[in-house]
């Protein structure tokens, strides 16, 4: 896949191998958690954040993990300002990690689709 090819245009918006539990479960956990804008890629490649160490108030212990593991198995690998990330779409937004094994994953980044 190149980076000029969307999820939508190919037919290869993974979510469709979910379970609607694990959507809703995705959308809730995106839905609570606070995204933070890195200000830094601004102008590079503009993105939001969210760290592990800051859960929503009603987020479930593992819920973290469950994203990240979720994410990796049922996304796809996407160009983003010139390196590849295993990323999911979901909603207006791409979501994805850095890749570090899920122990030292410490945030999940999302960019709009557009970008």
């Amino acid at each position: 896949m190149t980076g000029a090819q969307l999820p939508g245009e190919l037919g290869l918006q993974r979510t469709d191998t979910m379970t609607s539990e694990e959507q809703a479960f995705m959308e809730r956990f995106i839905e609570g958690r606070r995204w933070i804008w890195a200000k830094t890629y601004a102008t590079t490649a503009p993105h939001w954040y969210t760290l592990r160490k800051e859960p929503a108030p009603d987020e479930g212990e593992g819920d973290f993990d469950r994203f990240v593991v979720l994410l990796r198995e049922h996304g796809y690998d996407r160009l983003y300002y010139g390196k590849t990330f295993r990323s999911i779409v979901i909603g207006e937004h791409y979501y994805w990690t850095m890749g570090a094994p899920l122990p030292e994953t410490i945030l999940v980044n999302r960019a709009l689709k557009d970008t």
